[in-house]
């Protein structure tokens, strides 16, 4: 019994382990152009000249799936790239509820944000890379 009782506990306190598998799609999009069935991505020039990669994940209107999801993207990204969390939100003028973050690693910044959209009856999660600046 009490092997047992060690097991379990040497079994939960094990690290859990991060799915780095987005962020490195994100980041090699731009190159490749592949990224996995259940993300729609595209890239865009940044202002700084440079090719950025932005995903989004849709989910049913203000489902609480699009939150859980974004809380592991979030806790995700902060274990696959070494980097801090930049400033507080920056608030926004529309009526929809809006939530950013943003992440900087030494070649880029990540930003993720939850963005309900009553006039799609959606809620995405947006997930984007851009280059900083050399």
């Amino acid at each position: 019994m009490r092997a047992g009782l060690l097991a379990v506990a040497a079994i939960s306190a094990q690290p859990v382990l991060a799915d780095c598998t987005r962020f490195d799609e994100l980041d090699a999009f731009a190159e490749i152009g592949v990224a996995s069935a259940e993300a729609n991505c595209k890239t865009y020039l940044t202002s700084n000249a440079a090719t950025g990669t932005a995903c989004h994940w849709a989910f049913p209107f203000r489902e609480d799936a699009a939150r859980s999801f974004a809380e592991v993207l979030w806790s995700d990204l902060m274990r696959c790239r070494t980097g801090a969390a930049l400033g507080p939100n920056a608030q926004v003028n529309h009526p929809d509820s809006y939530d950013l973050r943003e992440w900087q690693t030494s070649p880029a910044i990540y930003a993720m944000s939850v963005k309900d959209k009553g006039g799609l009856n959606r809620t995405l999660v947006f997930l984007r890379t851009e280059p900083r600046k050399p």
